[in-house]
């Protein structure tokens, strides 16, 4: 209830493979697992949500089950937590190229140069 942007969550046990009913509405959404791995980000329209797969450190979309269900598979050899969230934040967010292309921020940091080399961290 804290985090409204995780749609489903289901924790699994190696090689389990589990299907819960759950029905999604269109949007951007990231497959990724609560502990340490990779994550795989995806459009979804309408149908079918696709099969969330972790395996060796990664995530992925495979086919779709069914409408109204979504199947979780886990072929690593941990037990795993794996997660549905919404990237709806997306559509607000302000990336540093959109920012430094502003005429407002150019006007507050008409002065500074970045030079060959320099980073820049936030």
């Amino acid at each position: 209830m804290t985090t409204p942007h995780v749609k489903v969550q289901v924790t699994l046990d190696p090689g389990e493979t589990r299907e819960l009913k759950a029905e999604l509405s269109a949007g951007d959404f990231r497959l990724r697992t609560l502990e340490i791995g990779g994550e795989c980000n995806m459009i979804f329209a309408t149908g079918a949500f696709p099969e969330v797969i972790a395996e060796t450190g990664s995530m992925s979309a495979g086919p779709a089950v069914g409408e109204e269900l979504i199947r979780f598979t886990n072929n690593e050899k941990l037990r795993r937590t794996l997660i549905i969230e919404s990237r709806d934040w997306v559509c607000d967010a302000l990336t540093a190229h959109q920012a430094t292309t502003m005429q407002a921020f150019r006007n507050l940091f008409a002065d500074t140069v970045l030079g060959p080399g320099d980073e820049v961290r936030i």
